[in-house]
């Protein structure tokens, strides 16, 4: 701005002061504001000198934690203090820097195990350093505070996936996948040792139908407790089923040695459906269609049903066309031993 710029604003309000100073309401409103100001103050400084209640929030930070032990489970991050003191120690408390912060010193509360619990007495102690001899701890929100510090070697341990995974009627879950498939643990000690894996918190993955990857939370199964990393993500490979079928020969099964089976058709068709990624490793010979001899019915005018005693794992909706066959049954004739012809002896007389 420039220097006559300048000059001419301040003139202005200059101008403007002495024009509403020459009003006769103006001054009144300056007597009165002056006289409110003068009666705000003398009330403050009376106020000052009696008890009031203030609630107060602290951040609480854990100090001088061992270069070889590692914080499994922290301090809660804040505790709210509300507090009874003069007006004046809660001026002075409003104004002071260093009043938002709560050091925690491991040292002195960490017990065995590396369990921290400060509680009753201890945290009333803890707080007071903080205001004054004259003040009152009304209440303490939360009334305990806890924090785990164990030794820093951790042992890493398989994740074990528990919960259900299904996809629906149209596919199938091919593969799950683990990532990572073990995590480093800490704990106390009395508890690492009982541990042979981490299992995560139960799911239930139900009616997919594409493939996906799921965040897993991992279980606690006890306090001070520390995962890295924290969680685990499981891949689920989900694939749409397709039909496919084959025709086979129906074969006997279980039938005595002297029958042998004739059907008409002597082959059926068998449909079934399998997931895109088995069936390029489906094949004929995986399958194995028959004509039980138990199953056969004197009762069913010459049918027989088929029946698959052999097929892959991993398929559904399987069906066989035709269901039933006509079949003849011929026993074949056992064979006669043959006895070998006698020895035949004549005698002949002497002739006179």
């Amino acid at each position: 701005m420039e220097p006559e710029t300048r000059n001419t604003s301040r003139n202005g309000a200059r101008s403007a002061i002495k024009s509403f100073l020459h009003i006769e309401n103006s001054r009144e409103f300056l007597v009165f504001l002056l006289f409110f100001l003068a009666v705000f103050f003398f009330w403050y400084l009376m106020n000052l000198d009696e008890e009031q209640e203030q609630e107060y929030t602290f951040r609480l930070r854990l100090t001088d934690v061992p270069s070889d032990m590692i914080v499994t489970e922290p301090l809660p991050e804040y505790v709210t203090v509300s507090v009874r003191d003069k007006g004046e120690k809660i001026l002075e408390y409003r104004v002071r820097k260093s009043f938002k912060q709560l050091n925690v010193d491991c040292g002195e509360y960490a017990g065995a195990g590396g369990h921290i619990m400060i509680t009753g007495e201890a945290l009333s102690d803890l707080l007071s350093g903080k205001f004054s001899a004259s003040a009152k701890l009304e209440s303490v929100k939360p009334d305990t505070l806890e924090a785990y510090v164990v030794k820093n070697a951790g042992r890493r341990l398989p994740i074990t996936f528990v919960g259900e995974v299904e996809a629906d009627k149209d596919h199938v879950v091919n593969a799950m996948t683990l990532y990572p498939d073990s995590v480093l643990v800490y704990a106390p000690a009395e508890v690492l040792d009982t541990l042979s894996c981490v299992r995560t918190l139960p799911q239930q993955l139900v009616g997919l139908s594409d493939t996906t990857t799921v965040l897993l939370e991992l279980e606690k199964s006890s306090r001070g407790m520390l995962f890295k990393p924290s969680e685990a993500a499981l891949g689920i490979q989900v694939t749409p089923f397709v039909k496919s079928s084959f025709v086979l020969p129906v074969r006997p099964y279980m039938f005595p040695y002297e029958y042998t089976l004739r059907t008409f058709p002597s082959k059926a068709e068998v449909s079934f459906m399998v997931s895109l990624q088995q069936l390029r490793s489906v094949s004929a010979e995986d399958f194995e269609l028959v004509v039980n001899y138990i199953d056969l019915d004197e009762q069913s005018a010459g049918k027989a049903k088929l029946e698959l005693v052999k097929q892959p794992k991993g398929i559904r909706s399987v069906k066989i066309e035709p269901a039933e066959v006509d079949y003849l049954l011929e026993k074949s004739m056992p064979l006669k031993r043959q006895n070998a012809p006698s020895d035949t002896t004549s005698s002949q007389g002497n002739g006179h």
